[in-house]
């Protein structure tokens, strides 16, 4: 370890410096999405919580439209239109 040096010095002699400039300018990750959700905590009764998750697969997303069609009308996604058809 004592003998490693960084990518950046020794991949152009391997590799070229246009690949090595290609490789290090690409971001990593997933691009960022233009709508972000909020990570929120509700408090549900035991009771509640079971009966929504008898629905099965998707009660989440179910459960968010409602919510946002019926609390915040300025907020009526086009997604959730589009969806579920509210």
């Amino acid at each position: 370890m004592a003998k490693a040096r960084p990518a950046a010095e020794v991949l152009p002699r391997l590799i070229g410096a246009k690949a090595t400039e290609e490789l290090f300018r690409r971001g990593r990750g997933r691009p960022p999405k233009a709508a972000r959700k909020v990570n929120q905590t509700i408090r549900l009764d035991p009771d509640v919580l079971a009966a929504y998750r008898q629905e099965g697969r998707g009660w989440q997303d179910a459960h968010q439209t409602p919510c946002c069609v019926n609390t915040c009308p300025v907020t009526k996604s086009k997604t959730a239109i589009d969806k579920w058809g509210v």
